[in-house]
Protein backbone atom coordinates (compact mmCIF):
# COMPACT_ATOMS: atom_id res chain seq x y z
CA UNK A 1 0.00 0.00 0.00
CA UNK A 2 3.38 2.29 0.54
CA UNK A 3 4.37 2.06 -2.62
CA UNK A 4 0.73 2.59 -4.42
CA UNK A 5 -0.23 5.28 -2.20
CA UNK A 6 3.32 7.05 -3.13
CA UNK A 7 4.98 6.65 -0.05
CA UNK A 8 3.01 9.47 1.67
CA UNK A 9 3.30 11.43 -1.29
CA UNK A 10 0.08 12.72 -3.40
CA UNK A 11 1.31 11.19 -6.55
CA UNK A 12 0.06 8.02 -5.71
CA UNK A 13 -2.90 8.81 -4.32
CA UNK A 14 -3.90 11.26 -7.32
CA UNK A 15 -3.09 8.39 -9.68
CA UNK A 16 -5.33 6.26 -7.96
CA UNK A 17 -8.12 8.06 -7.69
CA UNK A 18 -7.74 8.23 -10.89
CA UNK A 19 -9.04 5.07 -11.12
CA UNK A 20 -11.44 4.74 -8.46
CA UNK A 21 -14.99 3.91 -9.74
CA UNK A 22 -17.52 5.72 -9.87
CA UNK A 23 -20.67 2.82 -10.10
CA UNK A 24 -23.75 3.94 -9.81
CA UNK A 25 -26.41 0.71 -8.53
CA UNK A 26 -29.28 0.72 -9.61
CA UNK A 27 -32.47 -1.52 -9.05
CA UNK A 28 -33.96 -2.52 -12.27
CA UNK A 29 -35.90 -5.26 -11.65
CA UNK A 30 -37.06 -6.65 -8.40
CA UNK A 31 -39.92 -9.41 -6.83
CA UNK A 32 -40.54 -12.79 -4.30
CA UNK A 33 -38.54 -16.09 -5.31
CA UNK A 34 -40.74 -18.45 -3.48
CA UNK A 35 -42.96 -16.59 -1.40
CA UNK A 36 -43.06 -16.03 2.53
CA UNK A 37 -43.83 -19.73 4.31
CA UNK A 38 -43.09 -21.52 1.72
CA UNK A 39 -41.19 -25.15 2.66
CA UNK A 40 -38.50 -27.44 1.27
CA UNK A 41 -37.65 -30.51 2.12
CA UNK A 42 -33.93 -31.67 2.49
CA UNK A 43 -32.67 -32.86 -1.43
CA UNK A 44 -35.75 -30.92 -2.92
CA UNK A 45 -35.33 -28.12 -5.03
CA UNK A 46 -37.42 -24.81 -6.69
CA UNK A 47 -35.98 -22.83 -9.72
CA UNK A 48 -37.45 -19.51 -11.15
CA UNK A 49 -36.84 -17.83 -14.31
CA UNK A 50 -36.98 -14.39 -14.36
CA UNK A 51 -36.96 -11.95 -17.21
CA UNK A 52 -35.31 -8.21 -17.32
CA UNK A 53 -35.38 -5.94 -20.35
CA UNK A 54 -32.15 -4.51 -21.43
CA UNK A 55 -31.92 -1.40 -23.75
CA UNK A 56 -29.88 -1.77 -26.52
CA UNK A 57 -27.44 1.54 -25.52
CA UNK A 58 -27.85 0.58 -22.04
CA UNK A 59 -24.55 2.15 -19.97
CA UNK A 60 -24.94 -0.31 -17.47
CA UNK A 61 -21.28 -2.30 -17.28
CA UNK A 62 -22.65 -5.58 -15.14
CA UNK A 63 -25.59 -7.16 -14.35
CA UNK A 64 -25.64 -8.46 -10.56
CA UNK A 65 -28.51 -10.70 -9.30
CA UNK A 66 -28.32 -11.31 -5.71
CA UNK A 67 -30.95 -13.94 -3.95
CA UNK A 68 -31.29 -13.47 -0.02
CA UNK A 69 -34.11 -15.31 2.07
CA UNK A 70 -34.88 -16.11 5.91
CA UNK A 71 -34.27 -19.67 6.59
CA UNK A 72 -36.54 -21.10 9.66
CA UNK A 73 -36.06 -24.92 10.46
CA UNK A 74 -39.14 -26.56 9.94
CA UNK A 75 -38.28 -29.16 13.19
CA UNK A 76 -37.85 -26.22 15.33
CA UNK A 77 -41.24 -24.38 14.90
CA UNK A 78 -43.97 -23.71 12.52
CA UNK A 79 -46.17 -20.60 10.93
CA UNK A 80 -49.39 -20.37 11.90
CA UNK A 81 -51.58 -19.83 8.46
CA UNK A 82 -52.47 -15.76 9.49
CA UNK A 83 -48.77 -15.28 8.48
CA UNK A 84 -49.29 -16.16 4.72
CA UNK A 85 -51.95 -13.52 4.57
CA UNK A 86 -49.87 -10.12 3.65
CA UNK A 87 -50.63 -6.54 4.62
CA UNK A 88 -49.65 -3.49 2.73
CA UNK A 89 -48.10 -0.86 4.76
CA UNK A 90 -48.99 1.95 2.03
CA UNK A 91 -52.93 1.27 2.11
CA UNK A 92 -54.82 3.24 5.23
CA UNK A 93 -57.28 0.06 5.63
CA UNK A 94 -54.80 -1.98 7.00
CA UNK A 95 -54.92 -0.49 10.22
CA UNK A 96 -51.80 -1.08 12.64
CA UNK A 97 -49.90 -2.03 9.65
CA UNK A 98 -50.19 1.15 7.61
CA UNK A 99 -47.53 3.64 7.95
CA UNK A 100 -46.99 6.84 5.28
CA UNK A 101 -45.21 6.00 2.36
CA UNK A 102 -43.05 9.15 2.61
CA UNK A 103 -42.42 8.23 6.72
CA UNK A 104 -41.77 4.35 6.34
CA UNK A 105 -41.60 3.93 2.60
CA UNK A 106 -43.53 0.86 0.96
CA UNK A 107 -43.20 -2.64 2.43
CA UNK A 108 -45.46 -5.69 2.61
CA UNK A 109 -46.14 -6.96 5.69
CA UNK A 110 -46.23 -10.68 6.67
CA UNK A 111 -47.19 -11.35 11.02
CA UNK A 112 -48.58 -14.58 12.38
CA UNK A 113 -47.77 -16.92 15.52
CA UNK A 114 -45.04 -19.48 15.07
CA UNK A 115 -45.67 -22.75 17.06
CA UNK A 116 -42.61 -24.88 18.75
CA UNK A 117 -42.08 -28.20 17.63
CA UNK A 118 -43.48 -29.58 21.32
CA UNK A 119 -46.49 -29.23 22.69
CA UNK A 120 -45.17 -28.75 26.51
CA UNK A 121 -43.05 -25.82 25.14
CA UNK A 122 -46.18 -24.32 23.84
CA UNK A 123 -48.50 -24.39 26.82
CA UNK A 124 -46.10 -23.22 29.77
CA UNK A 125 -44.14 -20.20 27.75
CA UNK A 126 -45.86 -16.75 26.07
CA UNK A 127 -46.83 -17.50 22.63
CA UNK A 128 -44.27 -15.91 19.96
CA UNK A 129 -44.70 -14.13 17.09
CA UNK A 130 -43.22 -13.64 13.36
CA UNK A 131 -43.22 -10.35 11.58
CA UNK A 132 -41.68 -9.76 8.36
CA UNK A 133 -41.11 -6.46 6.24
CA UNK A 134 -40.27 -6.85 2.38
CA UNK A 135 -39.70 -3.95 -0.30
CA UNK A 136 -38.56 -4.16 -3.69
CA UNK A 137 -36.17 -1.44 -2.00
CA UNK A 138 -34.81 -2.80 0.52
CA UNK A 139 -33.19 -5.42 2.50
CA UNK A 140 -35.69 -7.66 3.75
CA UNK A 141 -36.40 -7.88 7.67
CA UNK A 142 -37.41 -10.78 9.57
CA UNK A 143 -38.05 -10.69 14.03
CA UNK A 144 -39.20 -13.42 16.28
CA UNK A 145 -40.49 -12.23 19.46
CA UNK A 146 -43.06 -12.62 22.24
CA UNK A 147 -44.81 -9.14 21.13
CA UNK A 148 -48.48 -9.83 21.55
CA UNK A 149 -50.95 -7.30 19.44
CA UNK A 150 -53.56 -7.96 21.52
CA UNK A 151 -51.92 -6.30 24.35
CA UNK A 152 -51.75 -2.89 22.82
CA UNK A 153 -53.88 -0.10 21.62
CA UNK A 154 -54.93 -0.99 18.26
CA UNK A 155 -54.01 2.94 16.96
CA UNK A 156 -50.39 1.69 17.78
CA UNK A 157 -48.68 0.95 14.18
CA UNK A 158 -46.75 -2.16 13.66
CA UNK A 159 -43.14 0.26 12.92
CA UNK A 160 -43.16 1.58 16.50
CA UNK A 161 -43.52 -1.58 18.03
CA UNK A 162 -41.11 -3.55 16.35
CA UNK A 163 -38.63 -0.41 16.59
CA UNK A 164 -38.58 -0.71 20.28
CA UNK A 165 -38.03 -4.76 20.26
CA UNK A 166 -35.45 -6.18 22.94
CA UNK A 167 -32.50 -6.85 20.76
CA UNK A 168 -31.35 -9.26 23.18
CA UNK A 169 -34.31 -11.00 22.92
CA UNK A 170 -34.81 -11.11 19.32
CA UNK A 171 -31.47 -12.45 18.66
CA UNK A 172 -32.27 -15.51 21.31
CA UNK A 173 -35.58 -16.24 19.65
CA UNK A 174 -33.78 -16.15 16.35
CA UNK A 175 -31.23 -18.75 17.45
CA UNK A 176 -34.13 -20.84 19.46
CA UNK A 177 -36.08 -21.55 16.05
CA UNK A 178 -33.00 -21.46 13.79
CA UNK A 179 -33.65 -18.85 12.01
CA UNK A 180 -30.74 -17.69 9.78
CA UNK A 181 -29.85 -15.83 6.27
CA UNK A 182 -28.73 -17.18 3.12
CA UNK A 183 -27.42 -14.86 0.30
CA UNK A 184 -25.84 -15.29 -2.81
CA UNK A 185 -25.36 -13.59 -6.11
CA UNK A 186 -24.45 -13.39 -9.67
CA UNK A 187 -22.35 -10.89 -12.11
CA UNK A 188 -22.21 -10.98 -15.81
CA UNK A 189 -20.94 -8.00 -18.01
CA UNK A 190 -23.96 -6.67 -19.94
CA UNK A 191 -21.74 -6.23 -23.18
CA UNK A 192 -21.10 -9.97 -23.32
CA UNK A 193 -24.49 -10.64 -22.28
CA UNK A 194 -25.74 -8.56 -25.34
CA UNK A 195 -22.96 -9.79 -27.36
CA UNK A 196 -24.39 -13.13 -27.21
CA UNK A 197 -28.32 -12.49 -27.10
CA UNK A 198 -27.20 -11.31 -31.41
CA UNK A 199 -26.13 -14.39 -31.83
Amino acid sequence: MKEWNGEGSDSGRSQAEAFKSKEVLENIASGQFQGPGSTLDSGEEFSMEKIVTIPKGTRYETLDAVLQFAILRQDRGKLDDKFYSSRRSWVQSEGRYYCQPDVCGKHVIYHGRVRYNNNLINVTRKPRYVATFWSPEEEPQVFISSFNFKKRKTSEPIYGIYEALDENEVEKEADRYGLSWVSVNSEVSVKGLLKQAQH
